[in-house]
């Protein structure tokens, strides 16, 4: 009896650890874009081949509590002396604090201040960052399907998948909160890129295109 309780006990409190995960949907992954930005969210009418501000959100992940988490960019330097800029996921939800905003100029996705170029998906398919480094995939939208009906918003991915890949990882700057690395999963191995050691991630989700506002 005392074997039991103690069991049934630990089976509880492991039960709101366990609840936390969810399922990915099993989606179909339908091209939309057209190669300008006519398909993203927040396309300007008066403007052809531009958007206003958009940001990227975290969405159906597996860890359900990450949802709703916004994309922000982080430095990273390595110990060979290269260093490089790339798309990470912000734990600040609240907006009360300022948020980076994308949009989409002339079928790419850049920030809307400053002049860091434009994003694109490396072609590591074992570290595929959304990062400003040139020769990389080119970000478009995507829309979703579930047993045959169409998901009423837009996701980001590149050649055809939409699926990212999280792993969370603590800031290397002193009061700074850590972060989720997030990567595309999926990717062809491209014969002209040699892929490098990589993490694996912890879970999958998909990334919602969303207008600012």
């Amino acid at each position: 009896m005392h074997t039991f309780t103690t069991l049934t006990s630990a089976l509880l409190f492991l039960a709101p650890a366990l609840a936390q995960y969810a399922t990915l949907p099993n989606v179909k992954v339908i091209p939309i874009d057209t190669g300008g930005c006519s398909q993203w969210p927040g396309y300007v009418q008066s403007r052809p081949g531009f958007t206003g501000g958009i940001q990227f959100i975290i969405d159906s992940a597996e860890d359900d509590w990450v949802n709703g988490l916004n994309a922000g960019s982080q430095l990273f330097n390595y110990s060979s002396g290269w260093s490089d800029e790339h798309l990470v996921m912000d734990l600040l939800r609240s907006r009360r604090f300022a948020k980076e905003l994308f949009q989409c100029y002339d079928g790419k996705v850049g920030p809307v201040y400053g002049n860091k170029g434009k994003l694109s998906v490396s072609r590591d398919y074992r570290n595929a960052y959304m990062t400003y480094t040139p020769g990389g995939y080119t970000l478009q939208v995507y829309a979703h399907e579930i047993d045959g009906k169409r998901v009423d918003a837009k996701y980001l991915g590149a050649e055809n998948q939409t699926t990212w890949g999280f792993y969370y990882q603590e800031s290397t700057e002193c009061g700074k909160n850590g972060f989720y690395q997030v990567k595309l999963l999926g990717l062809p191995n491209d014969p002209n890129t040699v892929p490098r050691a990589a993490t694996d991630p912890q879970f999958k989700g998909f990334l919602k295109v969303v207008q600012y506002s």
